[in-house]
């Protein structure tokens, strides 16, 4: 483990030292030039900064767009989730009336009124729990 993390730094020193002795020689030979000369290479260094400023904001500008459409499509499932959730809690509210209807139609069938101990026989469209799934009461 030693000798790699050696190895790893030594190959580090000599990448900064080569680095630095390539930014040297660009200076000398930068500073060689004639004056027009460096010019045309300082506006060139400037377009290609701008360039590449350029190229960043657009990447973020992109990845801020899919950002967007991907949190607009789950928005757009989490409606359409809350609708089916409404219409399955309607479908079950109408199940529960027509079989409360049907245990009522029975009872008042065989002469027999409901008692307190069939309260469970009772529709009671507001009780349900936090999933909107009925309770009895």
């Amino acid at each position: 483990m030693i000798l790699v993390l050696t190895g790893a730094a030594w190959m580090i020193a000599d990448i900064v030292k080569f680095s630095i002795k390539q930014a040297d020689n660009y200076r000398k030979w930068k500073a060689s030039l004639p004056p027009e000369h460096r010019a045309y290479v300082e506006a060139a260094e400037v377009a290609a900064a701008a360039a590449a400023s350029a190229a960043t904001v657009r990447h973020q500008w992109e990845k801020i767009r899919r950002f967007h459409a991907e949190s607009q499509a789950g928005l757009a499932s989490g409606f359409a989730h809350g609708q089916q959730m409404y219409a399955d809690q309607q479908a079950q509210q109408r199940q529960q009336a027509t079989l409360h209807g049907l245990a009522q139609e029975i009872a008042s069938a065989i002469g027999q009124r409901p008692t307190p101990d069939d309260s469970w026989l009772l529709h009671q469209s507001n009780r349900s729990d936090i999933f909107g799934n009925f309770l009895p009461r």
